[in-house]
């Protein structure tokens, strides 16, 4: 039974939207918990994470929840996607990705056309304008991961 509700959430890519959806209204409630959760280092002097500049000591190495989800699971989501794209057999080969190119495209494009056209109506485009890549990096994520 439990085997077919995580094979059920895991196919709809319903723990990502769970999961985006509780960080952003937590981020957004409390962001002072929210921060201090996600770059709480656990473990100081790693073999890898964010290089801590800010004490006169040298150099060294903090893992926090941010490092692991920014940097080595993203990591992870663009060796699955180069693998779909490159390997032979891969999922995102010939005709089976042109769907999948057409929801990332709309992801990227669909945001930062929403982002622009609203700084363009409050009359802000001139210093708002380079911030069109915030919403299209977010919305990125959603069709990478359905497709991986």
């Amino acid at each position: 039974m439990m085997y077919r509700v995580w094979r059920r959430l895991g196919k709809y890519s319903l723990l990502l939207i769970v999961g985006a959806l509780s960080a952003l209204i937590w981020a957004n409630v409390s962001p002072t918990t929210y921060h201090a959760l996600i770059d709480y280092s656990f473990w100081q002097s790693a073999p890898i994470g964010a290089v801590d500049v800010s004490s006169a000591e040298p150099p060294s190495h903090q893992l926090s929840l941010h490092f692991l989800i920014n940097d080595v699971l993203m990591a992870l989501a663009g060796k699955e996607v180069w693998e779909a794209v490159a390997l032979k057999g891969g999922a995102l080969r010939g005709k089976k990705a042109l769907t999948p190119l057409i929801a990332t495209a709309g992801g990227m494009l669909g945001p930062a056309f929403v982002y622009l056209s609203g700084a363009a109506v409050i009359g802000k485009m001139a210093l708002l304008a380079r911030g069109w890549a915030i919403p299209t990096a977010t919305d990125i994520a959603f069709p990478i991961w359905s497709v991986a």
